[in-house]
């Protein structure tokens, strides 16, 4: 789950890492290997990664709620993003499709035997957009 880091400078408090300290990433991949649309949990985007197999034909994976995605990403504040990426281990295209409260920015597929980066930005007290990058 996201939970900030704690950082310090040489002699600081230590403190929790806001946005613009640095990209930290420690992703830890959520599996979905079903031939079908899924929805795309927010335990997903609390761990960082989304890796997609088993498709015989394209589909669109949906994202969970905003609101679930907030409370599983705890601690964001507005303005501030996550980076998120998608690997589709499948020789179809993954299109993502966005769920209540979620608005989808930009690039909104996944390429076959591809992966995607994307940018979660809370938006508001529940809503998020997700941008393709």
């Amino acid at each position: 789950m996201f939970k900030r880091p704690i950082g310090k400078e040489a002699g600081s408090v230590p403190a929790e890492v806001r946005g613009g300290d640095g990209w930290l990433a420690m992703p830890r991949p959520v599996a979905q290997a079903a031939d079908s649309a899924q929805v795309i949990s927010a335990a997903a985007f609390a761990q960082g990664l989304y890796y997609r197999s088993g498709l015989t034909v394209g589909r669109t994976d949906t994202t969970d709620t905003a609101v679930n995605i907030l409370n599983a990403v705890a601690g964001l504040d507005v303005g501030e993003a996550i980076v998120f990426a998608i690997s589709n281990q499948s020789a179809q295209i993954l299109t993502i499709g966005a769920g209540a409260g979620v608005t989808l920015v930009g690039k909104g597929t996944v390429p076959a035997s591809g992966f995607s980066w994307f940018l979660l930005t809370r938006t508001g007290a529940a809503t998020v957009s997700l941008t393709g990058l």
